[in-house]
């Protein structure tokens, strides 16, 4: 029988070196070798750029896998030149991928080379700072890089080049699964203060998936923006490999033991996404639930947006690349859950007992998908000011700044506070009691012609809409509509009360050039000199649908197969949301239900979707700035677990609480159609003062 070849399945990836110019590297190597840039990565202290000649690559190729790849380094730091050309200066490293790295750690260190660092332990030589120009204690600042570091071997050769061990990343599941089994074991008594994870000796696999570290974090030893963990858990930090040449970032809070419910929660993400969603993953951390929680980055890189989000007339890579838009919106929660889930039943050697999702925004567009493409992975789903017809918000982003960002149209903020007061002056006692807080603007019949500036006399407040400034803000409150067919809306305006947080999405523009703008540019036409002032109410809003809808809406009416396996779903939006009009969802959600259940179905009358409106609510919580007296936070995880642990639907005990000026106010909130009525005794700022009713004539406005 031959012998076994301790070497089989090695590869040689990689030569990395330290450029001086790397613009002039590129251009040297692509020019003169043919070669092709195919991955950048911006690190904090280096920027990294991989060449390759592409065609060459097998199709289930990872780019740090792949063989034959030129690394690129050019160190950003100011106390390095980037030069060093003497042999014996580690300048110069070079890569192999394993199939085993276990095996084959123990294979090079039986021919006594020198290690470095083994795969699964956190740290950072000083030679690979050196490598990259920076400061050993520069390694630790960037996750990325650190995550990476992690996850790899490092040896050097009897030049002292630094060499990469790296496991062998491809995308077939089966050759990139991972063992639970194999994971470093240590507990909490042994070495509470290193990188652990105390997951117990399970043959578990996990496809396609890299654990790059994890890390135990004492009660009050985490930050995140100023919110401390007030629960000791163990991260873990991980990857996924999806699609061809893709992979999402996810991190997994596991808390200890005696906090744990057996119950998992998975976040959502923001915006273009490209970061994992920390602050709402240690709110549920903190919740008092018990939770599991996870969130992932949605498969790309901020980096990969563009920039801080995006912006005009400029590249925006994941737009480019179909793999990456599709797991934004629809699949990546459901990319690395099921890692997620499998590492927490391995860690506490038990099966999971109920599973939840809860996002807003974007994440809220990803809550819908879950329920449309995948509705057997959550028991309940929690999507807030949901996004999840995208293309109309996009268009809706345009339409108001079209109509707000002209000179003879612009709203300055004092006059839209003026409307906003004026507003809620008329309708506040709709509800029964003076709060500034109006319970239901579609029973709010304020005429926004008594303000126009032809109704003022010289006495009076200086404060007036002017005829374009009036007939602008009556078209916000429209919402966008086809130039072929002027009488049908597209998607639904903005509501009354809705004002003052009007200013940067609307007025500015903020919103379509941070979203529509470079949709329409990379997704849609792939033409960075498209120009949205010329934009189609016609053509372009059926290029826009047919071309990007498919990749970014979830907006079906009909979710049966989620009713069917058991699935329950909440659904909130804030009445004075100014980026996503809550009646836009509020319509949706009734037809959902028609659409599920049949002709004649309400919303009221339902087994599997409940909605909550929010008096004052702003985009995914309080518009800090100019709802400071509305109760800011709200937690709906409580209510979807005691209705899909109980059957009991949330109908009672949701509140929202804690108004940025620091008051006390909190305030009852409602499945619609009911709304909350004060009992005409008990204290108007506690919500127990406050009983759920149902609100007829808010009902019959939508008719």
């Amino acid at each position: 029988m031959a012998s076994h070849n301790p070497t089989e399945g090695f590869r040689f990836n990689q030569v990395g070196i330290r450029v001086t110019d790397l613009d002039r590297s590129i251009a040297f190597y692509s020019g003169i070798f043919g070669m092709k840039e195919i991955a950048r990565r911006e690190l904090k202290v280096a920027t990294l750029a991989f060449l390759a000649y592409p065609d060459n690559a097998p199709p289930d190729s990872s780019m740090l896998a792949r063989e034959g790849v030129l690394e690129l380094v050019f160190s950003k730091s100011a106390n390095t030149t980037n030069s060093g050309d003497h042999l014996a200066s580690p300048l110069i490293k070079l890569a192999f991928s394993v199939p085993d790295i276990s095996a084959a750690m123990e294979y090079i260190k039986s021919n006594n080379v020198k290690v470095l660092k083994d795969a699964g332990v956190a740290s950072g030589p000083v030679e690979v700072a050196r490598f990259l120009g920076a400061k050993p204690s520069d390694l630790q600042l960037d996750d990325e890089l650190w995550n990476g570091l992690t996850a790899l071997s490092l040896v050097q050769d009897p030049d002292g080049y630094l060499v990469e061990i790296l496991p062998k990343i491809t995308g077939n599941s089966q050759n990139s699964a991972i063992r639970v089994s194999q994971l470093q074991k240590d507990t909490k008594q042994v070495a509470k203060d290193r990188v652990f994870v105390s997951l117990p000796y399970r043959n578990v696999d996990i496809p396609s998936t890299t654990i790059f570290n994890t890390t135990h974090y004492d009660v009050g030893a985490l930050n995140i923006s100023g919110v401390l963990n007030e629960v000791a858990f163990c991260e873990v930090r991980a990857s996924v490999a999806y699609g061809l040449n893709d992979s999402l970032s996810f991190a997994l809070w596991l808390p200890d033991a005696d906090s744990y419910s057996s119950r998992f929660m998975a976040v959502g993400n923001g915006g273009f996404a490209g970061t994992i969603a920390f602050e709402s993953m240690i709110f549920e951390l903190n919740n008092g639930m018990g939770l599991a929680v996870a969130g992932g980055d949605a498969g790309h890189r901020a980096l990969d947006n563009g920039g801080s989000t995006s912006a005009p007339r400029v590249y925006t890579p994941f737009l480019h690349n179909p793999d990456q838009v599709q797991a934004w919106l629809h699949d990546a929660i459901s990319i690395f859950t099921p890692a997620a889930k499998a590492l927490t039943e391995a860690f506490y050697t038990r099966d999971l007992e109920y599973s939840y999702y809860r996002g807003c925004s974007t994440g809220g567009t990803q809550g819908f998908s879950l329920a449309e493409f995948h509705p057997d992975l959550f028991n309940g789903i929690i999507a807030g000011g949901p996004a999840n017809w995208f293309t109309g918000i996009m268009l809706s982003f345009l339409h108001g700044a079209q109509q707000a960002n002209t000179s003879k149209t612009f709203l300055s903020q004092n006059l839209l506070d003026f409307v906003q007061s004026s507003v809620i002056r008329a309708c506040d006692l709709n509800d029964g009691v003076e709060d500034e807080l109006i319970e239901n603007p579609l029973t709010c019949e304020f005429d926004i012609s008594s303000l126009a500036c032809a109704n003022k006399s010289a006495s009076e407040d200086a404060l007036c809409l002017t005829r374009d400034q009036l007939a602008a803000m009556k078209a916000i409150y429209r919402g966008p509509y086809r130039s072929d067919a002027p009488h049908v809306n597209i998607y639904r305006g903005l509501t009354l009360g809705s004002e003052a947080g009007w200013s940067l999405p609307q007025v500015s523009g903020a919103l379509s050039d941070a979203f529509t703008v470079p949709i329409l540019q990379n997704l849609v036409y792939n033409d960075l000199s498209y120009d949205p002032a010329m934009f189609n109410w016609g053509s372009d809003v059926d290029d826009l649908e047919n071309r990007a809808g498919p990749l970014i809406n979830a907006k079906s009416t009909n979710l049966s197969r989620f009713r069917k396996s058991g699935g329950k779903m909440i659904i909130f939006a804030g009445w004075a949301d100014p980026n996503i009009a809550p009646e836009g969802t509020l319509k949706h959600v009734e037809a959902l239900v028609e659409g599920t259940l049949g002709r004649g179905h309400t919303i009221a009358e339902n087994d599997f979707v409940k909605l909550v409106m929010i008096p004052g609510g702003g985009h995914c919580g309080s518009n800090i700035a100019k709802y400071p007296y509305v109760p800011a936070k709200y937690d709906f995880s409580p209510a979807i677990a005691e209705w899909v642990e109980t059957g009991s639907a949330p109908l009672e005990g949701i509140r929202s609480w804690d108004p940025i000026n620091g008051n006390q106010r909190s305030r009852r909130l409602c499945t619609w159609p009911q709304v909350a009525k004060y009992d005409g005794k008990g204290d108007v700022d506690d919500w127990k003062s406050y009983f759920c009713t149902p609100d007829d004539k808010a009902l019959q406005s939508l008719i």
